[in-house]
């Protein structure tokens, strides 16, 4: 029997250990967008709820769409810093999506819970990420899941940039 490098043992750990570590640092970047983008933070869990199917849509063609402009600007020497900073910012918000999914998810258990009027953001962001992250790390079908949820917070964030509604007054902060 031929011993497993330490790093693929490492690996191998149950499911819900292995979501620890995403489900600690999302929450605390939950945080920081809940405290210092009330509004926007709001607004794309708003869209998400509103048309989730939109959304996806629109989350998978920006997946599409950036990568062409993202090569078309290449080809220029103005577009070069222009593409670079374009596909920076494809990523962190590839990387930040699945949090507003998560806080959406995490408002809907909440408001099915608690019958007071009112929301509590970080209450929703710990439930929420919580059960989507345990969901995103199933074995088998959770890369699926959480690739739709990427396209869906990825569409909300697009829908909210270009969308021409103005930013409505958040009583949270």
């Amino acid at each position: 029997r031929e011993k497993l490098p330490k790093m693929w043992r490492a690996m191998q750990r149950p499911w819900p250990v292995s979501a620890v570590g995403s489900i600690i640092t999302f929450f605390l970047l939950s945080v920081v967008f809940i405290f210092l983008f009330p509004g926007k933070t709001e607004r794309v869990v708003d869209m998400v709820a509103e048309a989730p199917g939109k959304s996806l849509l629109v989350g998978i063609l920006a997946f599409i769409i950036t990568p062409i402009v993202f090569v078309t600007l290449l080809i220029t020497i103005i577009g070069i810093p222009l593409g670079i900073l374009l596909i920076l910012l494809f990523a962190l918000m590839a990387f930040v999506s699945k949090l507003f999914v998560a806080l959406w998810v995490g408002r809907k258990i909440q408001s099915s819970f608690m019958k007071k009027k009112g929301e509590n953001w970080y209450l929703a962001a710990a439930i929420g990420i919580t059960v989507s992250y345990l969901v995103f790390y199933l074995p088998y079908v959770g890369w699926i899941v959480s690739a739709i949820a990427v396209f869906i917070g990825m569409g909300g964030m697009v829908g909210i940039i270009f969308s021409r509604a103005p930013l409505k007054k958040s009583g949270r902060r």
